[in-house]
């Protein structure tokens, strides 16, 4: 689907990411259908209520034994990350990457939402686990730079193509 807004800011916390999206308003001048009120309208009335989130990981580790314990199918820890889009969607890949809170903020300029998703984190170790053996485990870290500069090229070849 088309962009219909804009987001103003987002920020994680301990139950999640917080995303403020605005919507701009009709020009008075636009003839037809306006999308961010389209979509606004399936958002408010709960028919879009899901999240699609596309992030780089930027640095990965090994799980530590007692992550591996808790969560046995667990492969990878992402300890840090890019966040690249998010957008509305009927039925999320993530469950629990729902819509919180609509039409939080509204103003004669456009609607404005809120987000929450309530996802925990991934488990995150505050302090060092003791080791059966001395090996660490691997932490691997990306080059935000080259991946930004690659994902752009990237962009403008399928768009001049």
């Amino acid at each position: 689907m088309r962009p219909c807004g804009l987001c103003k800011w987002t920020r994680p916390d301990a139950s999640g990411l917080f995303a403020k999206t605005f919507f701009p308003p009709r020009p008075n001048e636009y003839q037809g259908e306006w999308l961010p009120d389209f979509v606004f309208g399936l958002v408010a009335a709960s028919v879009l209520k899901g999240f699609s989130i596309g992030f780089l990981p930027v640095e990965i580790r090994d799980p530590t034994p007692e992550e591996v314990t808790k969560f046995p199918d667990l492969q990878r820890v992402i300890t840090k990350s890019l966040l690249l889009e998010y957008s509305v969607v009927a039925v999320p890949a993530n469950p629990l990457a729902l819509v919180d809170v609509v039409g939080k903020g509204q103003s004669l300029g456009g609607w404005n939402w809120e987000t929450v998703r309530k996802a925990k984190p991934a488990p995150v170790v505050k302090t060092p686990a003791p080791k059966p053996e001395p090996v660490a485990p691997a932490v691997w870290e990306f080059d935000i730079d080259l991946i930004a500069s690659e994902a752009v090229k990237n962009l403008l070849r399928r768009h001049q193509a």
